[in-house]
Protein backbone atom coordinates (compact mmCIF):
# COMPACT_ATOMS: atom_id res chain seq x y z
CA UNK A 1 0.00 0.00 0.00
CA UNK A 2 2.60 2.31 0.85
CA UNK A 3 5.16 1.23 -1.71
CA UNK A 4 3.92 3.12 -4.36
CA UNK A 5 3.55 6.24 -2.77
CA UNK A 6 6.99 5.93 -1.08
CA UNK A 7 8.58 5.24 -4.20
CA UNK A 8 7.14 8.48 -5.79
CA UNK A 9 8.49 10.30 -3.04
CA UNK A 10 11.95 8.75 -3.38
CA UNK A 11 12.58 9.91 -7.03
CA UNK A 12 11.05 12.85 -5.92
CA UNK A 13 14.20 13.65 -3.18
CA UNK A 14 16.39 11.44 -5.65
CA UNK A 15 15.95 13.61 -8.50
CA UNK A 16 15.99 17.29 -6.06
CA UNK A 17 19.26 15.83 -4.20
CA UNK A 18 20.98 14.92 -7.97
CA UNK A 19 19.89 18.50 -8.91
CA UNK A 20 21.24 20.31 -6.21
CA UNK A 21 24.42 18.16 -6.51
CA UNK A 22 24.76 18.95 -10.02
CA UNK A 23 24.10 22.88 -9.48
CA UNK A 24 27.24 22.64 -6.96
CA UNK A 25 29.29 21.05 -8.91
CA UNK A 26 28.89 23.44 -11.89
CA UNK A 27 29.77 26.09 -8.84
CA UNK A 28 32.55 24.54 -8.05
CA UNK A 29 34.51 24.72 -11.84
CA UNK A 30 33.65 28.66 -11.43
CA UNK A 31 35.96 31.03 -10.76
CA UNK A 32 34.76 32.03 -6.92
CA UNK A 33 31.94 29.64 -7.04
CA UNK A 34 33.14 27.53 -4.06
CA UNK A 35 32.66 30.25 -2.00
CA UNK A 36 28.77 30.49 -3.15
CA UNK A 37 28.38 26.59 -2.36
CA UNK A 38 29.94 27.44 1.05
CA UNK A 39 27.61 30.02 1.85
CA UNK A 40 25.11 27.90 0.41
CA UNK A 41 26.05 25.11 2.89
CA UNK A 42 26.39 27.64 6.01
CA UNK A 43 23.20 29.60 5.66
CA UNK A 44 21.12 25.62 5.21
CA UNK A 45 22.87 24.56 8.10
CA UNK A 46 21.62 27.63 9.97
CA UNK A 47 18.23 27.01 8.95
CA UNK A 48 18.29 23.26 9.95
CA UNK A 49 15.87 23.00 13.05
CA UNK A 50 17.64 22.12 16.79
CA UNK A 51 17.14 19.09 18.29
CA UNK A 52 14.91 19.66 20.94
CA UNK A 53 16.39 18.88 24.50
CA UNK A 54 15.62 15.90 26.65
CA UNK A 55 13.23 15.99 29.33
CA UNK A 56 14.46 16.15 32.64
CA UNK A 57 13.35 12.13 33.17
CA UNK A 58 15.22 11.04 30.57
CA UNK A 59 18.17 13.00 31.30
CA UNK A 60 21.19 11.38 33.02
CA UNK A 61 22.07 12.94 36.56
CA UNK A 62 25.03 14.73 36.70
CA UNK A 63 27.81 13.95 39.45
CA UNK A 64 27.55 16.51 41.99
CA UNK A 65 30.06 16.58 44.82
CA UNK A 66 29.19 17.31 48.67
CA UNK A 67 30.72 20.30 48.49
CA UNK A 68 28.66 21.49 45.42
CA UNK A 69 25.41 20.17 46.50
CA UNK A 70 26.07 22.70 49.69
CA UNK A 71 26.97 25.76 47.60
CA UNK A 72 23.70 24.85 45.59
CA UNK A 73 21.40 24.96 48.89
CA UNK A 74 22.93 28.37 49.70
CA UNK A 75 22.37 29.56 46.46
CA UNK A 76 18.94 29.20 46.56
CA UNK A 77 16.65 30.57 43.82
CA UNK A 78 13.90 32.37 46.20
CA UNK A 79 16.78 34.28 48.24
CA UNK A 80 19.10 36.89 46.68
CA UNK A 81 22.54 35.52 46.70
CA UNK A 82 23.86 38.56 49.77
CA UNK A 83 21.11 37.52 52.13
CA UNK A 84 22.11 33.76 51.71
CA UNK A 85 25.45 34.72 53.12
CA UNK A 86 26.07 34.32 56.86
Amino acid sequence: MWGPLLSFAGMASMRTALGLFGIGLWLMSRPGGWAVVVAAILVGVKLLPTPAEKPLETAAPAAVSPAEAATEVARSPNQPSDIAKP
